[in-house]
Formats: C-alpha cells, structure tokens, sequence
C-alpha cells in the first residue's frame, strides 16, 4: 500500500493483508562504536511511526537491533530461549517492547543454539543473538516458528532469521496502462498503415467542440491501438555468467564446513567468484559503452542516452505515503488523493467571485481585424509540437497528431477555427494531469513536493497560434531589463550584463549593493483579474482575450493515484506547461515593478554613462542594485509592500539574498523586515 523511509537507518512498508492491514518496520541500529543519543533518536523514529499506525493494526518489526537480550524470560517480552547475556542495549530494547506491548518472537521457540545466534564476530571468536522479528503480543499467535538459518550464501558475517506466520493477502487488480510504442512511427510501413487509418476522420460544423473532439481523439486512440501497441518486454541482459553461477553453488556447500580444509577452500572460491564477477562484468559494461558511442557516432541520441540512463541506473527512491494537514502518514490511496486535492485547491485558492463580465467586457463589437485562424498558422502551430513529451488527460502524445492522416489533421484545423470563433473550450483542453515529484528524497509533505502538470498536445496548437498573435504587443511592453523567456535573450547575456556592471564601478571605486530576490511559488500566485486587465489595457484583442480566460477559468487540475481519481478546481496562477504562461506572467511582473518605480520618488538605482539600471532580471528571479545599503533596504521595503498587497505575490525572506561588491571588505545583511 506504501512506504516510508528515515535517517537511513528505517524503512516502513504497509501491507494490504487480511483481515486487518499489515505495517513492518525494518531497523538498522548503530553499532557499538556510536553514542548512545544515535540510539536514541532511532528509538524515537520507531516510536513516532508506531504512533502513525491504528491500534488494531499487526506491527512487526525487525532487523539489526545491535541489542543482545539474552537468556531469561521478561514475560510477555522475552521469552525462555535467548542466547547469550543481556547488555544494556539488550535492556533499552526490552524496555521499548515493554513500553509499547511487542514480544521478541526468536526468544520464545525452542531450538538448538545453532538455530539462535545471528552474528559471528570476526574470526569467528563468538556469536551472539543480535536480530530480532518482534511483533504486538495481541498478535503474537500468528507467528508459528522463529529461528536463524546459517545455510543460506549470503556472503555476510550475518544468519537470515526468518518466522512462519499466517498473514492472508489480499488479491489486487493492477491497473492496465495503455502503452504506444512511438517507435513504431519510424517504420514506414506502421507508419503509413496509421496514416491510412486516421485519413477519415467526421466533423459536423453544427456540433458542440466536446462531440467533435471526442471523434478525432477516438479515431487516434483506436489507429494506435491497432498499429502500435508496445510488444512484451523482453528480459534484461546479464552480466553473470553460467560459470560463475556453478562457482557460487560449489560455495554454498562449503558454507558450513568447519574444518581447516573447507574454510580454505571457501575463501579460495569466494575470491574466484569475486575475480570472475569484475571480469564478467567489465565485459559486458565495455560492450554496453561500445554501444552508447555507436549510437552517438549516428546521431541515435535517444538510444544512446536510454543505455546510458540504465547504466548508471539513476531512479531515486520515492516515498509512496504522504502527511495529513496534522502531519499524520497516510497510506491508502483514497485517503491520499483526498488529501492531494485539497492541497492543489489550498494552493491555487484565489479570489473568483467576479463574473465574466468583470474579466470580459460585456460590449457589442465586431473585431474584422480579428481574423480567423489560416490553415498556414494551424500547420505552423502543428509542426512546432515537440516529440517525445508526455501526454495530456487525452493520453494522446504529439507524434499521434503529427502523423495522423489528412482527414484528421482537418478536422482537427476545423475544431480549431471552432474553437477560436465561438470561445468555448473542449474539457481535455481545460483539465490538467498532475504528476508528483519530491523536491528531496524521502519527504512525506505536501509542499515538499514538485506538481508538474501535463497538457493536452492538441491544446498547444491553439495556444501556439494565439502566441504568435499577441507577441509582438506583449514585447512592446517589456523593458530591456527582463531577459527571461524571450528570443535573443537568456541567462548568460544578464550574467554578462552584471559582470560589466560591476567591472566598471569596481573601476571607479565604488560599492554596488545588490538583493537577489526570490518570489515565493510566483508562477501560481498570479492574480487572474489584475492579468487580464493589463492584458486589454494593452492592447490584446477581446477574441484572444476571450479565449486565454475560456482556458483559465474552466481549468482544473486531476491526480490519480491507484484506481482513485481526484479533481481540483484551479483559481489562479498560469497555467504550467503552457507556451503562454512565460509571455503571460513576464507582463504582469513588468506592471508591478512599472508601478514600484512610479511609487517612489527616488527609486534606487545605478548610473553607468548615464543610464540607469535599477535590476537585472529573469523572469521571476530579480536582481535590484543601489548605491547605498540604506536605499536597497527601503527598495526592499517597498517592493515587498506593493507585490503583498496588489499583486497576490510575497518574497520569499529565506531565500533573498544581499551582496556588496566592494575593492574593501564590507559586512552587510538586508532581509525584508516586515513578514513575507
């Protein structure tokens, strides 16, 4: 059901079983050799987990608890058959089952001592009862045996313990995911035979965009499903060989073998096994590496950068639980979906109580320099989709559309023109398919997490129309100070530009103080009204305004998780993922800072051959220089002042930095003093 991780040292998995859920909690403890308060601060992991699970829930716990119990029965907690004599550590941790009514299983089966020990020490020179499967004493009658197994070849100075118990699970259906190989689209027969498939394709002008939507994604769907579902996965190459699997057996054998002869004899195979292995596997990582340079020489990058990608085998480990608003763990699914939407909706929480007429002027027009959208403009928009990018809540990706047939590829340019004409939006436009993606290994938290969004690819045509129509307006309006997500601009000409900045005033011998300011999730606060208004006010025609608020207002983001799906009504923000939002949001923190420098009399500033140059930006990310540490501070002051209280927007006081670039070594600290 899911799973959680701590300090390294613990791992929780929750099981679906029968009749109850199960939770086990593997546990490494440290070893003698650290300090008691590490030991502690495990303890205190393990309880505050057991505190998150239900009171009828089967616990078990297991693991290196580095702890020896020892013999003498603590009823109920220990029984009569540890081995060895209790340590301090063997105390704490009767102590801790005591406290939370846990017996230790492998103390209460009677077996031969061979059976108990789980550790030798090196050299063999004594073995000791150091791991432990421990479970609630309610629970206790499910465990049948408990005992160490010195036969298994493990190549480690521990025994496996291992308990025979009776936990039901329970049968789960897995979700079947449709899976189109876009490969398939290189070969020129799949390719044409899709093609064909896709040529006809129904659109009824007098239909809503919903109906005539759905026809052209059911013709796509049902083209990919005949000609390009992904074949079965064919096992993975290994490096081990067959030999080296007869060399490992031949060891097994001699694991128990005590005499001189066979400890010898083992050591001998275990360092052949080992030699075989490198060479086996230097091998098969050379002809992996001939391979990646093979596909680079012929410009094959995807497969190149697909081995490459399995050679290092990157995959980080996810947590599949997440925390309630009262920071307990959640593992079922529904429950986390819940929770899921209530944070998207907490998060994209804005002002919607105006109407659409507050947003959209109710006024008779006719916009005849409004044209309709050419079929050039649709094939442009088409052609400039990007393979090899997740689909939308449609499942339907960008190489489906651009090689679909002609008559979908004109129906499609008809829904387009339909859509542009009357201003209603089809629902797979307006819905958004979330993916979760921690910002840092093993977080449980909500905001601790990355939400990307994924778009319909048949939405972008529109929007990349719509783009091309309202670029050049929105570019007059921004300063030459904003390098992001512009043409001919980027980061390493504003680095450029404070670079030379900095080298003349050093020159001069003068100071520059600068605030590098961080806006805190600035992209999702984004206040739609104050948007829009400065869209008309600069000029964007009603149509094309009319369309960007069809697609914001109706928005909504959907998270699915197992079987369960949950939907969150989006109120604010650009939307993410979109060819609009950069242009969008550039223009409405160009207005912010337009009017922070209508505010104050003397905004600050530096003067190089007579230019002024207050900030270097991109996009969200602002660099404000002053001459003087006294006008950064109240610069600071005011811009957090005006984005606070008209523009939805805070800086983010964590992560604002100050710098003073001086030939004399100068302190300084500015942060924003009032609350962000």
């Amino acid at each position: 059901k899911g799973y959680v991780h701590r300090k390294g040292r613990i791992i929780l998995v929750k099981l679906d079983t029968e009749p109850i859920n199960t939770t086990v909690i593997q546990v490494y403890m440290p070893t003698s050799s650290y300090h008691d308060t590490e030991v502690e601060e495990i303890y205190e992991e393990i309880q505050e987990l057991l505190n998150q699970t239900k009171a009828d829930e089967n616990v078990i716990l297991m693991g290196d608890w580095n702890a020896i119990v020892g013999q003498g029965e603590e009823f109920p907690y220990v029984g009569p058959h540890g081995l060895g004599d209790r340590n301090e550590r063997g105390n704490r941790l009767i102590e801790f089952c005591a406290k939370n009514n846990f017996v230790i299983t492998n103390t209460w089966f009677k077996h031969h001592p061979r059976r108990k020990y789980t550790w030798k020490s090196p050299g063999d020179k004594f073995r000791s009862q150091i791991d432990y499967i421990i479970v609630k004493e309610r629970y206790r009658n499910q465990i049948k045996d408990s005992r160490s197994y010195g036969s298994p070849d493990i190549v480690s100075d521990h025994n496996m313990v291992l308990a025979k118990g009776t936990i039901k699970l329970k049968r789960l259906k897995k979700k079947v995911v449709k899976k189109w190989d876009m490969k398939i689209l290189k070969q020129n027969s799949k390719r044409k035979n899709y093609e064909i498939k896709t040529a006809e394709c129904e659109f009824t002008a007098t239909e809503s965009v919903n109906n005539n939507w759905n026809k052209i994604k059911n013709t796509i769907i049902k083209a990919a499903d005949e000609e390009m579902m992904r074949d079965k996965l064919t096992p993975r190459k290994e490096w081990i060989t067959t030999e080296i699997l007869d060399l490992i057996e031949e060891r097994r054998s001699l694991k128990n073998d005590t005499t001189e002869d066979g400890i010898s004899k083992y050591k001998a195979l275990k360092n052949k096994i080992n030699r075989e292995s490198r060479t086996a596997k230097e091998v098969y990582l050379e002809e992996k590496c001939k391979n990646i340079n093979k596909y680079i020489e012929e410009n094959k990058l995807e497969s190149a950068y697909a081995l490459a990608k399995d050679f290092f085998d990157t995959k980080k480990m996810r947590c599949s639980t997440i925390e309630d608003e009262n920071g307990k763990l959640l593992f079922d699914s529904e429950k986390i979906t819940q929770r899921w939407q209530k944070y998207l909706e907490t998060l994209y929480d804005g002002d919607r109580t105006y109407a659409d007429d507050e947003i959209l002027e109710n006024e008779s027009y006719i916009e005849e320099d409004a044209p309709e959208i050419l079929r050039s403009e649709f094939d442009a928009a088409l052609n400039k989709l990007k393979d090899k990018k997740a689909p939308g809540i449609d499942d339907i990706s960008a190489e489906l559309i651009k090689n679909a047939g002609k008559g979908t590829k004109d129906c499609l340019y008809q829904l387009t023109c339909q859509i542009y004409e009357e201003g209603n939006i089809t629902e797979d436009f307006t819905r958004c398919k979330i993916c979760i993606i921690p910002k840092k290994t093993g977080t449980t938290k909500c905001s601790e997490h990355r939400t990307l969004s994924l778009l319909s690819h048949a939405s972008k045509i529109l929007t990349n129309i719509i783009i091309r129509r309202i670029e050049s307006k929105i570019e007059c309006t921004l300063s030459d100070d904003q390098f992001g997500f512009r043409k001919c601009r980027g980061t390493r000409d504003a680095i450029l530009c404070l670079r030379i900045l900095l080298e003349k005033r050093l020159k001069r011998n003068k100071n520059t103080y600068i605030a590098f300011i961080d806006l805190e999730k600035a992209f999702d606060k984004v206040e739609w009204k104050t948007l829009f208004n400065i869209l008309k006010e600069i000029g964007i025609k009603r149509k094309d305004r009319r369309l960007i608020w069809n697609l914001y207002k109706n928005e909504s983001a959907v998270y699915e998780c197992n079987e369960n799906v949950a939907e969150a009504r989006i109120r604010q923000g650009v939307r993410q993922g979109c060819c609009l939002s950069a242009m969008l949001f550039n223009c409405y923190i160009q207005r912010a800072l337009e009017e922070m420098r209508v505010e104050m009399i003397e905004w600050p500033g530096i003067t190089v051959h007579g230019t002024k140059i207050d900030m270097i930006r991109y996009a969200d990310d602002i660099a404000l220089t002053a001459d003087s540490e006294e006008e950064l501070k109240v610069a600071l002051e005011k811009m957090n002042s005006i984005l606070n209280t008209k523009y939805n927007m805070k800086i983010n006081k964590g992560k604002t930095k100050t710098m003073v670039i001086s030939r004399q070594e100068t302190k300084m600290e500015i942060v924003p003093t009032r609350e962000c």
